[in-house]
């Protein structure tokens, strides 16, 4: 377990990172992971590196892609256009 002063320190790590990401579009991920092996073992910082990309990347998501702008009849099973094939064992039934 990290001391609460890391703690402190990592949160603002993911902070300024994530900032540096979103004004350059680049390199906030490999600088906090840089930021995160300084403090822990391998194992453990690839695992919050993971929970913490997951956390910024899913609320980009909702965020981003509100419910209105949706596409459900994709998103939903059965919802496809049949037109379409969705692999090489469905282009016999696309037609």
């Amino acid at each position: 377990m990290l001391a609460p002063y890391l703690l402190a320190v990592v949160a603002v790590a993911i902070v300024v990172t994530s900032f540096i990401s979103g004004i350059f579009g680049m390199a906030g991920g490999m600088l906090l992971l840089g930021l995160l092996l300084l403090f822990m073992d391998v194992a453990p910082a690839m695992v919050l590196f993971g929970i913490i990309q997951l956390a910024a990347n899913g609320w980009r998501a909702v965020a981003l892609v509100a419910p209105r702008r949706l596409e459900h009849r994709l998103a939903l099973p059965g919802g496809i256009d049949r037109d379409v094939p969705l692999d090489a064992h469905d282009r016999h039934s696309a037609r």
